[in-house]
């Protein structure tokens, strides 16, 4: 059809408008159940990082090998599990889909815990990568059929902000944790106090699992909404391949510009509880409490700037305000980046490190809205894959890189800061320039896109 009439009285005969979302009670509820689901997830895979140096100690090993377990092992895995994920996402039940990863993850989690060799804990990172690589592919593509596609922005800046004070919490919460133990062994021995606290931590952090296994069982898979992509025929009429080299231009500079704005933050999140243990002398407890405040500090003010942007925004640019916004926040984020090397004391890198999670979280905030904006529905999943499985695949080289850097270049106190910014700061510089003159491209793709009903 060539014109938006036909498209909504094509939508209004098939049943595909938005009549079919759900209501707003039990799209709030599951909305809300998506944040717990991508918490759990995220305090798993952050724990590692607030053990690194007792793991590190335990099994003799280097910084190079410790950026492995994070880089190769989980970052690689989730990339390389992220392409079935995302096509899982889009044709069976992405309830069920996080339900089994949920029960895989906690399971590698425990199994972490248990390691006597350092082969099984690289495996058990893999297992975890893998497990999961469907939280944000399922979260999305559920997200996009709850709400309305004017209302779609705000859900993700919700969803993201609700997930991030979670993970911010469950981290702080982690390393409260890690040192009640360590008191607790402290003044205890025998019998289960003589286990090494990194291990009964990873066991005890595999319970919640079972938990949101149940909870995502009691939840209802809804409806896909604009199922069909108005003036390309029926999905199977455009394959995944068709669609992105039809769309290679766009989609490569707006991957290309999300990728390299946060290759430098997931490498800092995996980094920087070491740097404080290392540069100041923090225990692992008082780290995580530091990290925890940090992350929610920088990422829930980012993504609250980004939300009130695109809210001002909207009125001068419409549609693509979430793009100007996501080029505003890759702007700042180069410059955050220049003060992380010149952070002596443990308030001025907490400072730099907030203000960095800050301006990368405006522009991160944005970035599944524009690709929701240009992807039709039956290949969301798979685009959203497609981005997550870049960011992946990069950040599986910047943790073992960034630790090589530590081990021969920069091996003082500071040298961990030092070799992350030496990763970062060149990749954050480059990001603005993918998004130059980018804004005709989208207009273009999104006008050819599935025409939305409010």
């Amino acid at each position: 059809m060539s014109t938006k009439a036909e498209a909504m009285s094509t939508f209004a005969a098939t049943g595909q408008a938005d009549a079919r979302l759900p209501s707003g009670f039990r799209a709030h509820m599951l909305l809300g159940l998506l944040m717990f689901t991508a918490v759990f997830a995220y305090a798993d895979m952050q724990l590692f990082a607030l053990l690194a140096s007792r793991i590190k100690t335990e099994f003799n090993l280097s910084d190079t090998s410790l950026g492995l377990t994070q880089g190769v092992a989980l970052n690689l895995s989730m990339a390389l599990a992220l392409v079935p994920a995302g096509l899982l996402a889009d044709k069976f039940s992405r309830i069920r889909l996080l339900m089994y990863s949920a029960a895989l993850w906690s399971l590698f989690t425990l199994l972490t815990g248990l390691s006597s060799e350092f082969w099984q804990l690289f495996v058990c990172r893999i297992g975890l990568g893998i497990a999961e690589a469907a939280v944000y592919p399922a979260a999305y593509s559920l997200i996009a059929d709850i709400y309305a596609p004017k209302r779609r922005a705000f859900a993700v800046s919700i969803f993201l902000a609700g997930t991030l004070a979670g993970a911010s919490g469950a981290t702080a919460i982690s390393g409260t944790l890690i040192g009640a133990i360590d008191a607790a062994v402290a003044t205890n021995a025998g019998g289960i106090w003589d286990i090494p606290v990194w291990r009964l931590t990873f066991m005890a952090a595999a319970a919640p699992g079972l938990v949101l296994f149940i909870a995502l069982a009691m939840a209802r898979e809804p409806a896909r909404q604009e199922d069909r992509a108005v003036d390309r025929g029926p999905p199977s009429s455009e394959p995944l391949v068709r669609y992105i080299v039809a769309e290679r231009t766009l989609l490569g500079r707006l991957i290309g510009a999300i990728v390299l704005s946060q290759v430098g933050m997931f490498s800092l999140f995996f980094w920087l509880p070491s740097a404080f243990t290392r540069m100041f002398g923090f225990g692992a407890g008082q780290a995580g409490e530091w990290f925890g405040s940090i992350l929610g500090i920088g990422s829930l003010s980012g993504i609250a700037v980004g939300a009130v942007l695109v809210s001002v925004l909207r009125q001068r640019y419409g549609s693509s305000a979430p793009l100007v916004v996501l080029s505003v926040g890759v702007t700042l984020t180069a410059f955050a980046a220049l003060f992380l090397p010149f952070a002596q004391s443990p308030f001025a890198l907490a400072l730099a490190a907030a203000a960095f999670i800050a301006c990368a979280y405006i522009g991160v905030s944005t970035a599944p809205t524009v690709l929701m904006a240009v992807a039709p529905n039956h290949l969301r999943g798979r685009v959203i894959s497609l981005l997550t499985l870049t960011v992946m695949t990069s950040t599986a080289i910047t943790p073992p890189l960034v630790g090589t850097l530590s081990d021969n270049v920069f091996t003082g106190s500071s040298g961990l800061i030092l070799a992350f910014s030496a990763v970062a700061i060149p990749c954050n510089l480059i990001a603005p320039l993918f998004l130059l003159r980018i804004r005709h491209l989208f207009d273009r793709s999104e006008s050819s896109a599935p025409v939305n009903t409010d």
